[in-house]
């Protein structure tokens, strides 16, 4: 099954100054802007969402940092069918 990291969000006290470090150093280009300061980027292959912190919004431990990541599969119908077969207790939302 073929799968790669493909989106992740990252909660910054300023978003516009890391989305320009990433564009700038990894050749990544604006694909929008939130009006609470949420800024979306990407290099063709990973998406990532740079999002202003805020309450409601944590990174890791409620600081700035990483919030979350997607990983993006060809075939969800594979991957429940390996998930259900090599650990059936797992709770795979959609």
């Amino acid at each position: 099954m073929k799968a790669h990291f493909g989106y992740m969000a990252i909660v910054s006290e300023r978003p516009q100054a890391l989305a320009d470090f990433y564009t700038k150093y990894f050749d990544m280009w604006n694909l929008g802007r939130s009006d609470a300061g949420d800024i979306s980027i990407t290099d063709g292959f990973l998406n990532v969402s740079i999002l202003k912190q805020r309450s409601g919004v944590e990174g890791a431990s409620g600081r700035p940092g990483l919030s979350h990541f997607g990983v993006s599969v060809d075939d969800i119908r594979e991957l429940e069918a390996n998930l259900e077969e090599y650990f059936p207790t797992a709770d795979s939302a959609k």
